[in-house]
């Protein structure tokens, strides 16, 4: 059978050239940006589900197509342009909660010039609202949590007997459908995928298109060219209330691992296949368990892959073992998550982050040389003007080389929703308004909107004016810079002087 795969663009217009560009497959924060809508995005995740699910058709000898239409800078016109040159059996979409309404359209439009292709969807938002998804006619099949088995069993299910009634697909795990005879909703729960070893290496040859291929379309903050992203783990050994992706996706599930055997040899295959320098390990928390840290690192050392690497984790576990084993492994920056520097919001929000501790933890990867990044969010229950500016504020003691500030987004499925939905704090159940980039559907008693979106929009630039006043980290990015420059070469640093410029003159 004929696959197409796809996170379709999701886009809307603004004034002039300008358009606001969601990100989703791939990340655990779908969000929006401005562009300019001739110019490519300068962030792409990898979407990780959609590629292990290309891999298991095509070792099931399927004809499997991928269209990845957000680093392809893709028009809703050229999308539907080439899936309708494909002529597909059967299309997966993976949605999310800003795009889902958007992701509807696209779907109608697709299914007025293909009525006889079978259209599933999959990803956070249909995984908590299957059975309002499935109200949409053109939608045959929804897929819950981790899909890649789910979907590719119903494939093979399909390939033999094309029926959407229960007695043919009523035994898929992690399925929802509405029986084509009695209209009845068929739903049987998803199985967490237990020994991670058994997934085949990502598809990558085929991303982001079969026609047009290559992981340097795929950018994430703070990772130069050529990298490749990867993955070491599923879910967080914490439980954060408004986490989107251990909350829905792994349903609070235990943290599982890839053998440390296994992380390295795929390393060593995407280094021989993309000549690549770097790998970075998109993780809902790489640091989630110190030995596994530490057997992963005297792996890597033993095999002498000649690869830096950096990873998506937290300080909570880690600690200055860890981090030695990190840094004479190859690694070469950390993200984190603190989100937020006010002590009685973070307890409210079941984060057991020490702020003292992580200010410590910082210290030790100056020490060795890890580079940090790290993340705050605004609006969390119990925030104020006060928590919020406080948070500023410890954002910019916090000895960190880089940070990122959002807004935090109560998406459906996790705590946090309940608590504001519960609370009346929700002023709208308009989709796109779910985008931790730029704007908040919550109604905070102690917060006016307008306020916590211009905060947000200079925070970044307030963090960086005090930065540069300090010798000390002004002289380690000049060490970092010469570092980068030595491995990829100066392009690297004229792009990171140009973002850093483009801060400066906010206004």
């Amino acid at each position: 059978m004929k696959i197409l795969l796809a996170n379709p663009p999701a886009r809307i217009p603004l004034e002039g050239t300008k358009e606001r560009f969601f990100v989703r497959a791939g990340s655990r924060w779908p969000f929006s940006f401005v562009k300019d809508c001739a110019e490519a995005p300068w962030y792409a995740p990898f979407p990780f589900y959609l590629a292990y699910t290309a891999a298991i058709l095509h070792d099931d000898g399927h004809d499997v197509y991928v269209i990845d239409a957000v680093p392809l800078n893709y028009t809703v016109e050229e999308f539907l342009n080439e899936v309708v040159e494909v002529k597909p059996d059967i299309v997966l979409f993976e949605s999310a909660t800003p795009t889902f309404n958007l992701d509807i359209q696209l779907i109608r439009q697709l299914k007025s010039r293909l009525p006889q292709v079978v259209l599933c969807m999959s990803g956070p938002h249909v995984t908590v609202f299957p059975r309002e998804t499935l109200q949409h006619a053109e939608i045959d099949c929804v897929f819950l949590r981790e899909y890649e088995l789910s979907f590719s069993e119903f494939v093979q299910v399909w390939s033999r007997s094309p029926v959407r009634d229960q007695q043919t697909l009523g035994n898929i795990s992690g399925i929802a459908f509405l029986d084509k005879g009695t209209g009845e909703y068929v739903s049987r729960p998803p199985v967490a995928i237990e020994n991670l070893d058994a997934l085949p290496f990502p598809k990558r040859d085929i991303f982001p298109s079969n026609k047009i291929h290559g992981m340097r379309y795929y950018w994430t903050v703070n990772n130069p060219q050529p990298a490749i992203q990867m993955h070491a783990s599923r879910g967080c050994p914490f439980r954060c209330s408004f986490c989107l992706w251990t909350q829905v996706m792994y349903e609070q599930g235990k943290y599982r691992m890839f053998s440390p055997k296994r992380i390295v040899d795929e390393m060593e295959a995407v280094k021989n296949e993309y000549q690549i320098k770097e790998v970075y390990f998109d993780d809902d928390t790489f640091t989630g368990n110190r030995k596994h840290v530490l057997e992963f690192c005297a792996e890597l050392k033993k095999r002498n892959l000649g690869l830096t690497w950096s990873a998506m984790g937290d300080l909570i576990i880690a600690n200055e073992q860890m981090l030695q084993a990190m840094a004479e492994a190859g690694c070469t920056l950390l993200k984190f998550g603190v989100e937020s520097g006010d002590p009685g919001v973070l307890q409210h929000l079941g984060k057991p982050v020490n702020l003292t501790e992580i200010k410590r933890k910082v210290a030790l990867c100056v020490k060795f040389g890890i580079q940090t990044h790290a993340t705050f969010t605004y609006g969390l229950t119990g925030d104020t003007e006060a928590t919020i500016r406080r948070t500023l504020q410890y954002a910019k003691e916090l000895d960190s080389d880089s940070v990122q500030f959002s807004i935090t987004t109560p998406f459906p499925g996790t705590q946090f929703y309940e608590e504001v939905k519960k609370g009346g704090l929700l002023e709208s159940e308009a989709w796109e308004r779910f985008d931790g980039g730029r704007t908040s559907p919550i109604l905070i008693p102690t917060l006016d909107r307008r306020w916590l979106e211009r905060f947000l929009h200079r925070s970044l630039q307030r963090w960086l004016f005090a930065k540069i006043r300090r010798p000390h980290w002004v002289l380690r990015q000049i060490k970092y810079f010469r570092r980068t420059e030595k491995q990829y070469g100066t392009h690297i640093l004229w792009r990171k002087f140009l973002h850093a410029l483009t801060i400066l003159r906010l206004r």
